[in-house]
């Protein structure tokens, strides 16, 4: 199968096409030809310069594995995010929204599940099994992670193994559990 181009993708000649998440968005409409949905698999990060990876050009850095799945699929290199805290930015993400239509200014306000989202429209919409692997941000709580997936599912996703972030010590995760 060719690479797509983040061209293609943006303008809607792939799989990825019409997944916004606001009124007014196309239907999800997939490729029934093969009978399942293409896998899409979308990496974000906190701190990580849009040169810090060998695929973007850096030449002291290795990171091979990122680098093979990048020269097989869309690779953004210029992107920007519209907040400066995690949780605004990842909010803006989740809901295709800039902060000043969510009202996540920073990472003191916890995001509304019921906001639109693009993952939810995935599940319900496009017969997608949704996963979220990491830090998602999207809520608050003490306790363990775990206790919280439910919130996570009204996001959109259908499982979570979710993480913490290395300051918030009072929370505990799957990952803690192993340790």
């Amino acid at each position: 199968m060719p690479r797509p181009t983040r061209r293609a993708v943006l303008q809607g000649a792939t799989a990825l096409a019409g997944v916004g998440c606001g009124p007014g968005s196309a239907p999800i409409q997939r490729d029934t030809s093969s009978g399942s949905p293409p896998p899409i698999l979308y990496i974000y990060v906190d701190q990580l310069r849009y040169d810090a990876l060998g695929c973007t050009g850096n030449p002291l850095v290795r990171s091979p594995n990122l680098d093979a799945l990048a020269a097989q699929a869309v690779l953004f290199s210029s992107c920007v995010t519209n907040a400066p805290s995690c949780r605004a930015s990842r909010t803006s993400m989740m809901t295709g929204l800039h902060v000043f239509e969510h009202g996540v200014w920073d990472n003191h306000v916890r995001p509304d599940p019921a906001l639109q989202s693009h993952v939810r429209r995935l599940r319900d919409e496009g017969g997608y099994r949704t996963l979220v692997v990491g830090k998602t941000h999207l809520h608050d709580g003490l306790g363990h992670l775990d206790d919280h997936v439910d919130q996570l599912r009204r996001w959109g996703f259908s499982d979570a193994v979710e993480l913490p972030d290395p300051q918030q010590h009072d929370l505990q995760s799957a990952h803690s559990d192993w340790l």
